[in-house]
C-alpha cells in the first residue's frame, strides 16, 4: 500500500525543511502510513498532482490560499488546514503533525 502524503506549503520551500523532519519522526515514532513533504506555492500544483495528497497544510505566511485550496480539494475529500504561526515559529513538528492527523480523522 503507498503512502499518503501530509503535503506542506509555505512561500519558498525553505523555512519547512526542520518542521518536516520533526513531523516525520512523529510519523515513523507512531507507525502511520503517511511521508510529509514540504513545497513551496510555486511547485503547489505539480505536488497535489504527484502525491497521494491526505491533508495539504498551509504555513502562515501563505494562509491566503486557504479557501481557493478549499474549493479545490475539500470536493476530493482532502482538507486544507492552516499551521498555527505557534507551532510554525516553533517548529513544533509534534504540534502539527497531531493536528494534522486529527484534521485527518475528522476531528477537525
Amino acid at each position: 500500500m503507498s503512502k499518503g502524503t501530509v503535503l506542506l506549503i509555505c512561500a519558498a520551500g525553505m523555512s519547512t525543511s526542520l518542521l518536516v523532519t520533526k513531523m516525520q519522526r512523529v510519523v515513523e515514532r507512531e507507525n502511520r502510513n503517511l511521508e510529509v513533504v514540504a513545497a513551496s506555492v510555486s511547485e503547489m500544483d505539480e505536488a497535489i498532482q504527484n502525491y497521494d495528497v491526505k491533508i495539504l497544510l498551509l504555513g502562515p505566511q501563505v494562509r491566503f490560499l486557504e479557501e481557493k485550496y478549499k474549493e479545490i480539494l475539500n470536493p476530493k475529500g482532502i482538507p486544507v488546514s492552516i499551521v498555527s504561526m505557534r507551532d510554525f515559529g516553533m517548529m513544533d513538528g509534534e504540534a502539527v503533525m497531531h493536528s494534522a492527523i486529527e484534521v485527518m480523522e475528522g476531528g477537525e
